[in-house]
């Protein structure tokens, strides 16, 4: 093992020509670059071959480790906005619901731009401690590791908080089907389990790194201690999920549970708002509910405004929902409203909880708004702003509050997530913390029919369940339909005989609740704040290292090639 020269640990040579680095042509590294983006895309819905997540970081990694920190950034910019365009193509069926074909794909390229901004931040951060740590031994190869990880953790977070936060995708949601790994959620959330991800990756890049400049030098292949680590975790957070997942079922058979039904009635978007289709949605919503109720469930659940109007200031509606609620069945109504106490006509997008009686008892209004798709950020209430809505007619004001209901004549508690709601683990675990035993998403990803979207939706609303340890009812206007119990499973589906989403039709499923006597976990308590945070100081100091060794005189003198190295011991 060769130790590096010098108090600052980076041995100067008088070239970089015929090192490890320059044989990396131009494009190998874009191969590599690219290659991360697509393989990640696959761990995601449609194709959710989520072990490629396992391996899907190394051509990234490679690239990174022999590549200067500001053309590292590039890279893995590049990595990231590959990997977002291809995960979020879906976004490009909103030319076909009424979004203008220039602004659509607009708003796809710098959406998908915008996340990249983190992996590349990430590249030049991770590019700055490889040339740091010069030569590489078993200790430092392992802190590499470690500073990878929660340099990626941490800006993972980042992403899901800033500006209001943009969470989908994070590289954990991949493992959504994984029930033994996804268990570490309840401690840590999606940031946890993106943490194991990358430790594995970073393993397999340096394990292989170790093994190729040994196989130059003529060695034999010793113990490698960074897969050896690598392996360790993954193996232990595998066991310990079994484990609890175990438990948890167990703890479940003596939970109560409540039967409810989720009607989907499958309204195409571009009718869902059209007057002449009004009829239509209503019959779809009376046949699909009185066919449900004939199981006798306790909750009939219907999507996010799947009423077409306001149901407090249309008696007409009124009367229908009444009508529907006479079978001693409560309804969970998906509705906008409009406050004109306010003074400016403000709308919200609000979910009612009926009684028998036909009037709503409890509401909850959307708090985590769609930007650009419910409101226009900086300028809301300005006339100009509907032109850029894909609803055009309205924009949304927030609600506040968990929003958490009591089920007439039931000792069930339920919170309310609306649409895309369900993809930020703080409101979930805000409604647990309130005294909520179950969660219920209310979604229209008619949006997207026929796209990877609706399925990855899903996905994130699996890790609400597990970070609580509650079940999670969605009911989709078009979409994924289905419950999700405490441990993560989805227990229940609708969909059509070729596996199609888009149906019209309803499902039954009998959920547990979770009791008001069981402790609240790790993560309902602390939420995604702890490895969240922890990450951004590790990469705050990072930054901080990088600036003062810019600020050094020495450093800044450096000839070119200082602080690179030929090879790997």
């Amino acid at each position: 093992m060769t130790e590096p020269a010098g108090e600052n640990r980076l041995a100067p040579e008088p070239s970089l020509k015929g090192s490890v680095a320059t044989r990396w042509s131009f494009w190998m590294r874009l191969a590599g670059s690219i290659a991360t983006g697509l393989f990640l895309a696959l761990a995601f819905p449609p194709h959710e071959e989520s072990p490629a997540a396992w391996m899907g970081l190394v051509p990234l990694l490679l690239v990174i480790r022999t590549t200067r920190p500001a053309a590292a950034a590039g890279w893995s910019w590049l990595s990231g906005w590959v990997f977002g365009l291809c995960s979020l193509a879906w976004l490009w069926k909103l030319k076909d619901t009424g979004g203008p074909v220039w602004l659509v794909g607009i708003g796809w390229i710098l959406l998908a731009a915008y996340a990249a901004l983190y992996t590349g931040v990430f590249g030049y951060a991770l590019a700055w401690c490889f040339r740091r740590v010069g030569t590489m031994h078993r200790g430092g190869n392992l802190g590499l590791m470690a500073v990878a990880t929660a340099v990626w953790v941490g800006l993972e977070y980042a992403r899901g908080t800033l500006a209001g936060g943009f969470p989908w995708n994070a590289l954990g949601v991949s493992q959504y089907r994984n029930l033994g790994i996804i268990q570490l959620a309840e401690w840590g959330g999606v940031p946890l389990i993106s943490g194991v991800i990358v430790w594995f990756n970073m393993a397999i890049t340096l394990t292989i790194l170790r093994l190729s400049e040994g196989w130059k030098k003529r060695e034999r292949a010793g113990w490698q201690s960074e897969l050896t680590a690598g392996l360790a975790v993954l193996l232990g957070c595998w066991v310990c999920g079994m484990m609890r997942l175990t438990t948890v079922r167990q703890m479940m058979v003596d939970w109560p549970r409540i039967r409810v039904a989720a009607v989907q009635p499958n309204i195409p978007q571009l009718r869902k708002w059209d007057s002449d289709s009004d009829r239509m949605i209503l019959d779809r919503l009376r046949s699909q509910t009185e066919l449900a109720t004939l199981v006798e469930p306790s909750l009939v659940v219907w999507p996010e405004t799947t009423l077409p109007g306001l149901l407090t200031s249309d008696p007409e509606l009124q009367d229908f929902v009444t009508a529907l609620t006479a079978t001693n069945r409560a309804v969970l109504v998906g509705s906008m409203e409009m406050d004109a106490a306010s003074g400016d006509r403000r709308f919200y997008n609000t979910a009612f909880l009926v009684g028998a009686e036909g009037e709503p008892v409890q509401g909850y209004r959307k708090q985590h708004l769609v930007p650009f798709g419910e409101y226009v950020p900086f300028f809301r209430g300005a006339r100009w702003q509907t032109l850029l809505e894909p609803l055009g007619f309205y924009t949304c004001w927030p609600g506040t509050g968990p929003g958490v209901m009591t089920v007439p004549g039931l000792e069930v508690r339920l919170a309310v997530l609306i649409c895309f709601e369900d993809v930020f683990a703080y409101l979930g675990g805000r409604a647990v913390r309130a005294g909520a035993g179950l969660l219920v998403n209310l979604t229209n990803d008619a949006w997207f029919d026929g796209t990877a979207g609706a399925r990855q939706h899903r996905s994130h609303g699996v890790f609400r369940a597990v970070e609580n340890r509650v079940s999670l009812l969605r009911a989709a206007n078009s979409g994924v339909t289905c419950a999700i119990d405490p441990t993560g499973a989805i227990t229940d589906e609708l969909s059509g005989a070729d596996g199609d989403h888009a149906v019209e039709g309803f499902m039954t499923a009998s959920l547990v609740i979770r009791p008001e006597s069981l402790p609240l976990t790790h993560h309902a308590r602390w939420g995604d704040h702890l490895p969240g945070l922890a990450g951004l100081a590790v990469t705050g100091g990072v930054f901080i290292l990088v600036w003062g060794f810019w600020k050094r005189e020495d450093w800044k003198a450096r000839p070119e090639g200082a602080g690179e190295t030929k090879g790997i011991v």
